[in-house]
């Protein structure tokens, strides 16, 4: 996988019926171009990835060295996994 240049806007649903119209993510694509997800820093400490449609998968915290899944449970605690989010909703 590799990160793309920023992906000008995304429309999201975060919940509750409130859609954001425009947020700014770096897409993630396969070696022939196909978009697997996105990725956002959504705050310093909460580095998000999302999937095609826009629904969020988990998100990184740099400062603890964890990934959660969307259910805030800890997937991983040595790093950076959010591309294995990816991988899990095929």
């Amino acid at each position: 996988m590799e990160s793309r240049s920023r992906f000008p806007c995304r429309q999201l649903s975060i919940g509750n019926g409130l859609t954001v119209l425009c947020i700014s993510m770096t897409p993630l694509t396969s070696k022939n171009g196909n978009v697997l997800g996105y990725l956002r820093d959504l705050t310093p400490y909460k580095k998000a990835v999302f999937n095609r449609q826009g629904s969020l998968l988990g998100w990184f915290d740099p400062k603890l060295q964890k990934t959660f899944s969307a259910n805030g449970k800890p997937i991983s605690n040595s790093g950076d996994l959010r591309a294995s989010l990816l991988s899990k909703q095929r």
